[in-house]
């Protein structure tokens, strides 16, 4: 069966703005989670973002609340905050 392609949808002006606060709420809510379990491990956004693979230009968009990350971004936090030694042995280049 052949899928047909979905038009996006079309919001109401306070629709727009209601998905626009939610944005906003999750990227500010994403930056205190970011700069929390960042300065929990003691690390300036600089080695925060060596340590772990990630852009500083990007750390820094998210810590500011100017960007929200891909869900992805949202899971690989979550593991730092869990086990940070544990991501910092695997983003390791092997020695060789």
């Amino acid at each position: 069966m052949a899928q047909t392609k979905r038009s996006p949808a079309k919001h109401s002006p306070a629709g727009k703005r209601l998905i626009d606060s939610m944005r906003e709420v999750q990227a500010l809510e994403f930056a205190r989670r970011a700069r929390t379990v960042r300065e929990g491990l003691g690390l300036s956004q600089a080695e925060f973002a060596r340590r772990f693979g990630l852009s500083l230009r990007s750390l820094q968009e998210w810590e500011q609340a100017r960007r929200l990350p891909d869900r992805v971004v949202f899971a690989y936090l979550r593991v730092i905050e869990r086990n940070p030694e544990a991501v910092q042995s695997a983003v390791k280049p092997n020695a060789a």
